[in-house]
């Protein structure tokens, strides 16, 4: 199987590395010839923006009680 030449991988606020890891790992079995790995870009209207507007990933990130 041709290796595939770009992967991508958003993050979310709070993930840790041990959460992101298993990702990064299948990613990089594909041999890619580029992994990038941004965070998440939260749009009105999604649901994330929604998650996020509840303090979802605040709260996940330690930010709120």
């Amino acid at each position: 199987m041709p290796a595939t030449r770009d992967l991508g991988r958003d993050l979310l606020p709070g993930q840790s590395l041990a959460e992101v890891r298993p990702d990064i790992e299948a990613a990089a079995e594909l041999e890619p010839d580029h992994i990038s790995a941004y965070n998440l870009t939260f749009e009105e209207g999604t649901a994330f923006f929604a998650d996020l507007k509840r303090g979802k990933y605040l709260k996940r990130a330690g930010y709120l009680a």
